[in-house]
Parts: C-alpha cells; sequence; structure tokens
C-alpha cells in the first residue's frame, strides 16, 4: 500500500511497482530516474516527478534543499498522484 512519507519537508509518496503501474500505465517498469537500475521498491518525489530507489532517495533527500517558489509544481505533481493513487485504492 502506498504511504505519503511524513516529517519531511517535501511531499513523497513511497509506493511499489504494482502502485507505480497503476498511475503511469503497465508500460511502467519501475527504474530508478536516477540510477536508472530496476526497483521493485521506490519513492514518488513530487518536486522532482521523479521515482527514486531507496538509495538514491537516501542520497537525495541527505543533499536536497528546499526552494519555496518550488512548491506549486510541487504541489501540482503531488495531488495528481495522490489522486491517482486514491482512486486505484491504493492511497
Amino acid at each position: 500500500m502506498a504511504e505519503i512519507v511524513k516529517g519531511i519537508k517535501f511531499k513523497v509518496i513511497k509506493l511499489n511497482l504494482l502502485e507505480l503501474q497503476a498511475v503511469e500505465g503497465g508500460y511502467a517498469i519501475g527504474i530508478c530516474d536516477f540510477c536508472d537500475k530496476p526497483s521493485f521498491d521506490g519513492y514518488y518525489i513530487a518536486v522532482l516527478n521523479r521515482y527514486y530507489c531507496p538509495k538514491c532517495y537516501k542520497e537525495w533527500l541527505d543533499r536536497a534543499e528546499y526552494y519555496p517558489e518550488d512548491k506549486p509544481i510541487e504541489d501540482k505533481n503531488f495531488m495528481y498522484w495522490k489522486q491517482q493513487l486514491e482512486r486505484v485504492g491504493s492511497l
């Protein structure tokens, strides 16, 4: 079951490959958008509009800097994914 990651300054959803496919379509194969390796479990990072494997997500989170001017696009991306995951019953 997908879950919203709490306690960080960014809007992130932890999900698995099946949930990713439910939103992106069956062609989504769970490839990390940073390291290009397959990952059954990962994180959708709304501000980047990217899916990261757990390793790359942790590395990104350690160095990420929050910019308030990115909030409108982060909110838009996050709401889309949240609604889609709710629609398929995964959130």
